[in-house]
């Protein structure tokens, strides 16, 4: 029984790898040589799938291990991409964030706060800038007070300096 159980796991994280390896590929394709449709289904196509793989917390847990968050958090940057691909890689980040200490203690102590200029592209994507709040949050929603606390003050004074300059 303890057997199948670990071939199981196994098979499972396989799966994401794949899934994450195809996503890598898809998206250094579009920044090398631009989008195509057929590009952006595949890649909306594997969004499903991971979305559909990361439905437990300890998915999220391994995807993390694997690179996967690190590369959500990368390629959500990356306006050269599919406004909609990066709209659901900011969804998928935002899921796998909540309620997982595990994500949000790796993302607090690794730059996640690039995802903040994503609120300067483009004032009026609201669509945007929700899956961004929700991500921010998504990731200080967790239970290290003083962490957020010490991120949230030398970071307001960064983007009140980025907002002013826009005025």
């Amino acid at each position: 029984m303890e057997e199948v159980i670990k071939e199981s796991s196994l098979d499972h994280n396989k799966q994401l790898k794949e899934t994450l390896d195809e996503l890598v590929k898809q998206t250094e394709a579009i920044e090398k040589e631009g989008p195509t449709k057929e590009r952006e289904n595949t890649l909306m196509t594997r969004m499903e799938d991971l979305r559909e793989l990361l439905s437990n917390l300890d998915a999220g847990m391994n995807f993390t291990k694997m690179g996967g968050v690190h590369f959500l958090l990368d390629k959500a940057c990356v306006t050269s991409l599919p406004k909609s691909f990066r709209y659901e890689m900011l969804s998928v980040f935002m899921e796998i964030a909540q309620n997982n200490d595990f994500v949000q203690k790796m993302l607090i102590t690794n730059r996640f706060d690039r995802l903040i200029p994503i609120l300067l592209e483009d004032a009026k994507d609201s669509k945007m800038d929700y899956r961004v709040f929700g991500a921010l949050k998504a990731i200080l929603g967790g239970k290290n007070v003083a962490l957020k606390r010490l991120f949230l003050e030398s970071k307001v004074k960064t983007l009140e300096g980025s907002v002013s300059s826009i005025e």
